[in-house]
């Protein structure tokens, strides 16, 4: 198998696109309560949406979140992708109950502040632990679309 040269001097980051249905709710759990801000966000006619008018959140179709530390990931309502990728290409969204199909790690958060702040509805798969391989995590189910999303900082080798 022919592999691609890789001849950039640049470094390649891989940013996830989370396929969602909602987005005024996904945005309450990544905006409101995980570390991200909305770097930029577009409407259904591709125009820019202000992402400090919250009473326009209903209006994105499509927003690129950033953290502190430069984490990014974007957001996408699913129907938006029916005019851009062909039929069949993008899976149906997993009954409720049925577990995650995508598991997102957000490194470099303050895991212990992160948890402290949750509000009382959060929904906690796995509170602040270090692990044998020197993370301190935090595991959390977004309640809109049930992606599990992992907040973690390295703080060297386990100790609880």
């Amino acid at each position: 198998m022919a592999t691609a040269k890789h001849t950039s001097k640049r470094t390649a980051v891989t940013v996830a696109c989370l396929l969602v249905d909602d987005m005024s709710a996904s945005l309450a759990f990544y905006v409101d309560v995980l570390p991200y801000a909305m770097d930029y966000a577009m409407d259904a006619a591709g125009g820019a949406v202000p992402v400090k008018d919250r009473s326009r959140r209903g209006d994105i179709t499509f927003t690129c979140l950033k953290a502190r530390g430069g984490a990014e990931v974007m957001l996408q309502l699913r129907p938006a992708m029916d005019d851009y990728l062909p039929a069949g290409a993008i899976a149906p969204p997993p009954t409720p109950g049925s577990g995650s199909h995508v598991i997102l790690y957000v490194r470099g958060v303050d895991v212990d502040a992160a948890y402290a702040a949750l509000p009382p509805s959060a929904d906690v798969l796995k509170k602040p632990r270090t692990m044998p391989y020197g993370f301190r995590e935090l595991a959390l189910r977004d309640p809109a679309n049930g992606y599990v999303v992992v907040l973690t900082k390295h703080v060297g080798s386990a100790s609880s």
